[in-house]
């Protein structure tokens, strides 16, 4: 939730104005000693005003952060204060007959914050509703309070300035009706935006938590609504589309005697899109604020994918200065800025296939096929030298007996969509955030991000580029992935044919806060870590993907070990993932013909600084839960040089250590071969393998 400013200032300014204890007694002292003699009131009214206003803040930011599920409650009870204080507004009186007081000075003042509930309980509306996105930032609570104080105080001084002018002539019916008429149609309009907002937060974390229909129903509030919505900015509809560049399947096979070299190495073919370099690995974050892109390279972030209302000139600029490309909108700005280099593509609606928004707080049916596909021509029209990417939601990795409530009732069962919006973009991704899911049967289930490549994979025939998004941060759940969750599913989405890894890093629990990754540095190394793995190891991810090359033989019934196997320039590469929170042993045993005979040859766990002796042609080896290895080993059955760029010289194949353990029990009878594209193990508990390690 972000900050209605308009409704915010509008309360403000309504409540500390209207007639209350602080006003009535400064227009009486005023009428009575004068403004001059006033001022030890008025700003003892100014100093209790801030005290009480902090103590607010605190206590409102202590129950936001410990209870974050009594935000919605605060809200609907801050709106009905606002709505009874509407009532009390019409009814104010501006009677000051009790101008014969005596005069008041500073202790006054102050002491009478502290017994005026009006103040006390606006204070707590306030930071629990309007600025509960400062909820444990003390410097803006800080400031927040200060800044309220400041409109009380103008408030006193006007009323002690203006007292006989007030009393003298809003005792008149007319104008008495209309200024209170007025103040309360304010205070109405303000309660019904926090309503609103409030209603249309909750259905966008029921829609798609994390994504960017989420992101627009969260900061409706301070961002203009949904007037702006990518479904209003796009362009219109070309006589005819444009020719489309000649895409390669994100997945390639090739068997085990083909050189890599006669594959192409990089999917993207786009004269203006993302680079060609089979060294380049698309790593991006989604609907960042250029601001920190700085921040986000270090991290190994390559681009931007969408940008808040934009893109805009500023913008664009500002990545620019930053080198930072992005996926944006085709508005009337990315159309006038065709020859930019920053910007690297173009983004569709977010999750058109969810109930979509009807800017009334409720929810209508998700958006037709047939329409992101007229859209999509539309684009290319305009530019054909760049891919459009389609993000959709996590309705694509649900059950088919079981879909995405999401969806709403009109498209739930509408698997028939799919197939179809994927012919909307040449990049097509989705996002699902299994650790912070709040539904029961997706919570923790790390399978969930590999089926839905597989279902994108299988939908597009593979003639899309596939990407996805993944989860850093709490989103809108008490529970946050670890580094090792994150990292494993960043490398099940690679393993399952993923081309393209887009962070999600905003956060509303415990606060909301867009850059929240930046506030988590255990998940920052881990994050760093994983794409500096990528980046590495990019000319190997772009090349094809061996299929049916290896067995893998877990001693768990309930392990799972999905493996990926490429062949690039002489080196086999096995990257492994372990979905679940189990530990597991495990044997991988690649296709003899890959590896040759003679001396059994040392594998190499690359960024692990250790390396494990082949016995019988196969790979023992453990995994912890979520563990991800990547092994690679010497091929005899390409030729190429040797992979200087890529990871560091296996000079481990003169060790002379001997291995530490050894296996015990029969090896199993039955190995189960590699499915097409990642190897999904079949448990085999007939033996319990352990590592033969040389370090």
């Amino acid at each position: 939730m972000s900050i209605d400013w308009p409704a915010f200032l509008s309360l403000a300014f309504v409540t500390t104005f209207t007639p209350g204890p602080n006003n009535i007694a400064a227009a009486s002292s005023g009428v009575a000693v004068g403004y001059r003699r006033s001022l030890p009131f008025i700003f003892g009214v100014g100093s209790g005003f801030a005290l009480v206003m902090l103590l607010c803040a605190t206590a409102a930011s202590l129950l936001l952060q410990w209870v974050p599920a009594a935000a919605p409650v605060l809200r609907v009870a801050g709106a009905a204060y606002v709505l009874w204080l509407a009532w009390r507004t019409w009814r104010s009186g501006y009677d000051l007959a009790a101008a014969d007081q005596p005069t008041l000075g500073f202790r006054n003042g102050f002491v009478l914050q502290f017994l005026n509930l009006k103040m006390i309980v606006y204070g707590l509306t306030v930071f629990a509703s309007f600025l509960a996105p400062f909820a444990g930032r003390v410097p803006l609570l800080v400031l927040s309070a200060i800044g309220m104080a400041g409109i009380a105080l103008s408030s006193t001084t006007t009323w002690a300035t203006a007292g006989s002018w007030i009393g003298r002539h809003l005792h008149r019916p007319r104008l008495r009706v209309a200024l209170n008429g007025g103040l309360a149609l304010l205070l109405v309009w303000t309660a019904v935006a926090l309503l609103r907002a409030d209603v249309r937060l909750a259905g966008a974390q029921d829609g798609a938590a994390g994504s960017s229909q989420i992101v627009r129903a969260a900061k409706l509030e301070t961002r203009g609504g949904l007037v702006d919505r990518e479904l209003e900015r796009t362009v219109e509809p070309a006589v005819q589309p444009a020719d489309e560049p000649a895409l390669r399947s994100a997945s390639h096979s090739a068997s085990p005697a083909q050189s890599t070299a006669q594959q192409p190495a990089s999917p993207y073919v786009w004269p203006k899109g993302p680079p060609a370099d089979p060294a380049y690995f698309p790593i991006g974050v989604w609907l960042q604020s250029p601001s920190n892109a700085a921040a986000f390279r270090a991290l190994g972030i390559n681009h931007f994918i969408g940008l808040w209302q934009g893109p805009t000139d500023e913008q664009l600029d500002a990545l620019g200065a930053a080198g930072m490309p992005v996926f944006a909108s085709q508005n009337a700005v990315g159309r006038a800025r065709l020859g930019d280099e920053t910007l690297l593509g173009w983004t569709q609606q977010d999750e058109p296939d969810n109930a979509q928004s009807d800017g009334q707080g409720g929810y209508g049916p998700c958006i037709e096929p047939a329409e992101i596909i007229r859209r999509y021509e539309a684009m290319k029209a305009a530019d054909p030298d760049r891919p459009v990417w389609l993000n959709l939601g996590q309705g694509v990795a649900w059950d088919e007996d079981r879909p995405y409530v999401g969806r709403g009732s009109a498209c739930a069962n509408r698997w028939d969509h799919y197939p179809e919006y994927i012919k909307g973009a040449d990049i097509v991704s989705f996002d699902i955030y299994p650790v912070t899911s709040r539904y029961e049967h997706i919570q923790g289930d790390l399978t969930r991000v590999a089926l839905g490549i597989d279902r994108l994979r299988e939908w597009s025939g593979g003639e899309k580029i596939v990407w996805n998004v993944i989860e850093t941060t709490h989103i809108n759940s008490q529970v946050m992935p670890s580094p090792a969750q994150t990292r494993a599913e960043v490398w099940l989405s690679l393993v399952h044919g993923s081309m393209g890894i887009v962070y999600f890093v905003h956060e509303w629990v415990p606060r909301f806060r867009e850059p929240a990754l930046l506030d988590y540095p255990e998940m920052m190394a881990a994050v760093k870590r994983v794409n500096g793995e990528i980046e590495q190891l990019a000319p190997v991810l772009n090349s094809p993907t061996l299929d049916d090359v290896v067995t893998v033989t877990p001693t768990d019934p309930n392990a799972r070990i999905d493996v990926m196997t490429k062949q690039h320039e002489g080196w086999l590469y096995l990257f492994a993932v372990a979905p679940k929170d189990e530990p597991a042993a495990v044997v991988l045993r690649p296709d003899p013909a890959l590896i040759g005979a003679g001396d059994p040859p040392i594998v190499e766990v690359l960024g692990e600084d250790r390396s494990i002796l082949m016995e019988d042609g196969a790979i023992q080896d453990r995994f912890d839960g979520y563990g991800v290895h990547l092994y690679r080993v010497r091929s005899v059955a390409s030729a190429g040089p040797t992979a200087t760029a890529i990871a560091r010289s296996t000079a481990v194949a003169t060790a002379t250590a001997e291995a530490t353990a050894t296996a015990s029990g029969p090896a199993p009878t039955q190995p189960v071969p590699t499915q097409a594209r990642p190897t999904t193990t079949v448990p085999d508990a007939s033996a319990i393998y352990l590592p033969r390690v040389l370090r």
